[in-house]
C-alpha cells in the first residue's frame, strides 16, 4: 500500500514538473514576444526621432544633410559664429561620413542605430 501511494506521489510530482516546465516555457515564449514588441517600438521612435532632427536640419529639403547645412544649424542652436560652427561641423562631419559622399541622410542614421 505504501509503495502503491509513493509511486502515485511520484507520478504527481512528475507530471507537476512537466508541467511547470511546459509553463515556463510558454512564459520564455510571451517575454520574447514581449520584448520583441518593445524593441520595435523603440525602433520606431528612434526612426521618428531621426526624422524629425534631419528634417529641422535639411534647410533645401532634398532629403540630405550636408556639412553647411550642419554647420548652419550649430550655428543657430548653439548661438555660435561662422568660423566656430564651420570647425564643430568639420570636426563632426568627419567623424559622421563613413562613406566619404559629402553628406548623411536619415536612412544613413536609422541603419546606424540599428547596428548599434
Amino acid at each position: 500500500m505504501k509503495l502503491m501511494k509513493r509511486k502515485k506521489k511520484k507520478k504527481r510530482k512528475k507530471k507537476k514538473k512537466i508541467f511547470l516546465e511546459e509553463v515556463k516555457k510558454k512564459n520564455t515564449f510571451i517575454q520574447k514576444k514581449i520584448l520583441m514588441l518593445i524593441v520595435a517600438h523603440a525602433l520606431k521612435q528612434d526612426a521618428e526621432d531621426i526624422h524629425h532632427v534631419f528634417s529641422k536640419i535639411d534647410s533645401d529639403k532634398n532629403g540630405k544633410v550636408d556639412i553647411d547645412e550642419l554647420a548652419n544649424n550649430y550655428a543657430f542652436t548653439f548661438d555660435l559664429g561662422h568660423d566656430d560652427s564651420e570647425s564643430w561641423a568639420h570636426a563632426d562631419f568627419d567623424q559622421i561620413d563613413k562613406d566619404g559622399n559629402g553628406f548623411k541622410t536619415a536612412n544613413d542614421e536609422y541603419c546606424g542605430v540599428i547596428d548599434d
